[in-house]
């Protein structure tokens, strides 16, 4: 019966063996895997990054476009009022301009009307 038992013992090793062998190589697997797992993950988040900041980039942009477009605007409207009251300061000289040359002509008159 020992040798019986001896065969016995070698299988029951060999066994072992093999089946520890076998969950060191499930293990691996499993290791790869979750690696596997972890750059497909960061690959993801990285795609999801660059979208997130091309969204950000073109709502920023559109932003600025608008104050642009707001500045140019006021602009416009800035010249054209700066025109307006130009206009109307020019009427205003002119108009007083008359006036002194009125004044100058009525005193040149009274002064020579003078005894």
């Amino acid at each position: 019966m020992s040798e019986s038992q001896s065969r016995y013992s070698i299988v029951e090793r060999l066994t072992e063996r093999k089946l520890m062998l076998i969950r060191e190589n499930a293990e691996i697997d499993k290791r790869l895997s979750e690696k596997s797992i972890e750059v497909e993950e960061a690959e993801q988040e990285l795609r999801d990054l660059e979208v997130s900041f091309a969204k950000s980039l073109e709502l920023e942009k559109l932003n600025k476009n608008k104050l642009l477009r707001q500045a140019r605007s006021q602009l416009r409207s800035s010249i054209e009022e700066k025109k307006a009251k130009q206009a109307s300061i020019t009427e205003q000289i002119q108009a007083l301009n008359d006036a002194l040359i009125k004044i100058e002509e009525v005193s040149k008159s009274a002064g020579t009307n003078s005894p």
